[in-house]
């Protein structure tokens, strides 16, 4: 769930409409390749009526040491072949937005760090990613689904954060 939100860096809700028949292989259909996940932009449309579909792959373009493509042919294992939402937890119930947030609390706990995080932690670090792998302001938009230049508010710097930016302030 956390390597589809970060990489595909979509916004919770649509994270959470995703259905297992939104999925499919760019080789005859089989489990080779990459993963394409069917979306449905939902900003602004809360029950879904009205939003376009498009298709995202699952590369690992900015994903150095990790086959996306395979961590996602083992989740779907996992989950299995059923219809249904692809999202699902241990006992088998849909993932909501609340779940995503309270994902990104429990990381960033683990993680020892401070602040506010909700579902919307998954797009920003995916967009602070990717622009740290060296990816355009075009191909993060387009990736991330930003038609204006709001993509550069989740953007986040690593540098400082890698550098200790906030003890050196004495924070």
């Amino acid at each position: 769930m956390v390597l589809v939100s970060v990489r595909t860096m979509r916004r919770p809700k649509e994270i959470c409409f995703l259905d297992r028949a939104h999925v499919t292989w760019d080789q005859d259909g089989q489990q080779r390749g990459w993963p394409w996940l069917h979306f449905l932009k939902a900003k602004n449309d809360r029950l879904a009526l009205r939003g376009t579909r498009f298709w995202l792959p699952l590369d690992t373009s900015f994903s150095p040491g990790m086959d996306v493509a395979q961590a996602f042919r083992d989740w779907l294992a996992w989950r299995g072949d059923g219809p249904g939402p692809l999202l699902v937890d241990t006992m088998g119930w849909q993932i909501q937005q609340p779940h995503l947030c309270s994902l990104a609390r429990r990381i960033a706990g683990i993680a020892g760090l401070d602040g506010i995080y909700t579902g919307y932690s998954f797009r920003i670090t995916g967009a602070s990613l990717a622009a740290a792998a060296g990816l355009t302001t075009a191909e993060i938009q387009a990736i991330g689904g930003w038609k204006s230049d709001a993509v550069h508010c989740y953007i986040r710097s690593l540098g400082s954060a890698c550098a200790g930016a906030s003890r050196l302030m004495g924070l």
